[in-house]
């Protein structure tokens, strides 16, 4: 893992938080078609402290103004339209040429995910409504969103509809967290250093599938390690294999408090909120001065990105 050009690429960017690609309305700019927002607290609040937004309306940047004419896809001769609703101003080919320009145009090194809002027709992903001949009878997915999944297809992509599920939450934060420890892995110069931060995602790796760890070392081309690093998280985990990693941690650590800890993981049957017990591994691990500290899988969110209900 030799750095090469990722090196300027990174240290360009001076602030060290992860860089997020998200729908303008989202962040509470007043940009949608009637002129209103869809402003979530949760995303400019616990987590804002913790990434670099990068706003964006596909519909405000293609020209159509504020407010403006709704618009909605549409099942057509030869697939999917985006159409204007009273004029009937065919959008298509304008929203498509403009989302792949904009594409790129970014450096993919420099996006660690992107937050979209969902059921729009340019940012939705799976839940856009499409018009048929008899009504509205079709989830799709928005022109913008569909070339950012095509153009970018190992960094993750969510919605804020998705983003509040507990699971789908967490999965997301720890790609986006993960991929910009690996960008600042890769960033460093001392092949000594490189190699430590690679081990301390060991467990995480591994959690996502065992063996994955020595797979990685073995890769010397940056780009193939990033592909495969970013495919090997694409993964949800399940719980059983979460259980697994915490019982194999906590079982490296010594006293009571670690055994309470063990069978209170031992007798849980499923959790989608994993880094509540990841949390109490941690402060054990510290406590004793274990090498677990280190390892990112005991803390793969940064504190208080989460809302404390939500364990973290």
């Amino acid at each position: 893992m030799v750095p090469s050009s990722l090196t300027a690429t990174f240290n360009q960017v001076t602030d060290p938080r992860p860089r997020l690609v998200i729908s303008a309305c989202l962040l509470g700019d007043p940009v949608r078609y009637d002129g209103d927002h869809k402003r979530d607290s949760f995303l400019v609040g616990p987590l804002a402290d913790h990434v670099q937004w990068l706003s964006i309306c596909p519909e405000v940047e293609l020209g159509l103004g504020v407010p403006r004419e709704k618009i909605q896809l549409e099942v057509a001769t030869g697939g999917i339209q985006l159409v204007a609703c009273q004029s009937r101003r065919d959008l298509t080919g304008a929203m498509q040429d403009w989302a792949a320009g904009w594409a790129r145009s970014q450096q993919e090194r420099e996006i660690c995910g992107f937050v979209l809002k969902s059921g729009s027709p340019s940012c939705g992903i799976g839940d856009v409504r499409v018009k048929e001949a008899e009504g509205f009878s079709r989830e799709g997915t928005g022109l913008f969103a569909e070339t950012v999944m095509r153009s970018f297809p190992g960094i993750p992509v969510t919605t804020e509809k998705q983003i509040h599920q507990p699971g789908q939450r967490e999965h997301f934060l720890v790609r986006i967290f993960a991929r910009q420890r690996l960008l600042k892995l890769l960033a460093e110069p001392r092949a000594e250093r490189r190699q430590q931060l690679l081990g301390e995602e060991q467990m995480l790796l591994e959690t996502h599938r065992q063996g994955s760890f020595e797979e990685l070392v073995a890769i010397q081309e940056e780009e193939e390690l990033v592909e495969k690093h970013a495919s090997l998280l694409s993964r949800p985990v399940a719980w059983k294999e979460h259980r697994r990693a915490l019982l194999a941690a906590s079982g490296q650590l010594q006293g009571e408090s670690s055994r309470s800890l063990e069978r209170r993981i031992a007798a849980t049957l499923g959790d989608s909120r994993w880094t509540r017990w990841t949390t109490e591994l941690l402060e054990q691990a510290r406590h004793q001065g274990s090498p677990l500290a280190s390892q990112s899988y005991l803390q793969p969110l940064p504190a208080g990105c989460l809302p404390a209900e939500a364990g973290c």
